[in-house]
């Protein structure tokens, strides 16, 4: 009895087998049709993206000076600090490296709370300390953005007398005098690898992230006009750029169309022994 149930098991196995291998030959032509519409699809994705990541750096200035500290940060990368280890879940996708586990450093707030996954950092001339983050993706598509922490500011500062009284002109503006305020402190960077910056959360100013940095008495320190401020600057400095590149471009153009220049072009040039003669 034992030796007949045995037998019926062992026999079966194989025919179960063999179904399952039947049913992936005799569909491999939709699952390759299939493969090849996700990969199609993923290429018109990208080719799109990248048509409308240029036609607004055309449009905006800001966009462009973003794109820039973005590809600035990147490639300024720590490597170290992005770990990445293949997943077992990809054999769902023909053993394809789609799905990876992070073990990238993280940056984390002053109570530990993930800000993002770190992909890069710059420090920039304009005083802050640039970091390249993701915390969502869909897939193999990180969602990247670019978290801008002072490093140190010119803050406005109030004059006062030697009453303590503020100093006016006419009765109408207080006089202020610039002064570097250090935020150095605010980042730090733990023996793990991890970065922990002394803030709640973050805030979206235009397309860049800030800090809501926390002091030492447990306030929030808010630099908004500093940052109104610095991107009035980063817009006039990426307009010069552009101004300067397109005024070279109409020289050299208006060169081409001078008729001497031209005619200085097709003349054979001459030998040395001819330039003395």
């Amino acid at each position: 009895m034992v030796t007949i149930i045995s037998n019926e098991v062992t026999t079966q196995a194989p025919q179960q087998t063999g179904n399952i291998g039947q049913f992936f030959v005799q569909n491999a032509g939709a699952f390759i049709l299939g493969i090849l519409l996700l990969i199609a699809i993923i290429v018109i994705y990208f080719i799109w993206k990248k048509w409308e990541d240029e036609r607004r750096e055309r449009e905006d200035p800001v966009y462009e000076a973003y794109k820039k500290q973005k590809s600035d940060a990147m490639l300024n990368a720590n490597k170290r600090k992005i770990k990445k280890t293949y997943s077992l879940a990809n054999l769902f996708f023909l053993g394809i490296p789609i799905i990876w586990n992070e073990h990238s450093s993280k940056i984390v707030n002053y109570t530990n709370e993930l800000i993002g996954y770190y992909r890069g950092e710059s420090f920039s001339m304009d005083g802050y300390m640039n970091y390249v983050l993701y915390k969502k993706k869909f897939f193999f598509m990180e969602e990247l953005f670019v978290l801008k922490c002072p490093w140190s500011l010119n803050v406005k500062v109030k004059v006062k007398d030697e009453n303590g009284n503020y100093i006016t002109k006419n009765n109408k503006f207080v006089l202020e005098n610039k002064t570097v305020t250090d935020f150095q402190d605010y980042i730090i960077k733990l023996q793990n690898g991890d970065i922990k910056i002394l803030c709640t959360n973050i805030e979206k100013k235009s397309y860049f992230a800030y800090p809501v940095y926390l002091s030492e008495n447990k306030t929030i320190v808010d630099y908004r006009e500093i940052i109104g401020e610095d991107l009035v600057e980063l817009t006039h400095s990426t307009m010069n750029s552009r101004i300067l590149s397109l005024g070279a471009q109409q020289v050299e153009k208006a060169m081409l169309h001078n008729p001497n220049v031209k005619y200085g072009q097709l003349l054979p040039e001459k030998t040395k022994d001819e330039q003395n003669d």
